[in-house]
């Protein structure tokens, strides 16, 4: 028998638990070519880049490929995660101490 144990709580999952699966893909097509594409010299853009990137000025490019994720969750995560799937309510909660 397998042991499970919620990703949000830590608590060990008995009898039941509840499988929440994720994909982030881009919204985009991040290899579109357009006209302006065709007007510049794309390799000296480049080298351009990637000599900026290695002296720290700029930041490399972010992938932008799809990624999957699985969690477990027991019930009572279950019905907090439904509640606020994207985890709103709980950047409203920040307490700040009297000093």
């Amino acid at each position: 028998m397998r042991h499970y144990s919620c990703d949000l709580c830590g608590d060990s999952i008995h009898d039941e638990h509840f499988v929440v699966k994720v994909e982030v893909f881009a919204g985009f097509d991040p290899d579109e070519l357009h006209e302006a594409d065709f007007d510049s010299d794309q390799l000296e853009l480049v080298t351009e880049e990637v000599a900026l990137i290695e002296s720290g000025q700029v930041e490399a490019p972010r992938e932008t490929g799809s990624q999957r994720m699985r969690f477990d969750l027991c019930e009572g995560c279950r019905v907090r995660f439904l509640d606020d799937p994207l985890g709103r309510d709980a950047l409203g909660r920040v307490n700040y101490s009297e000093n």
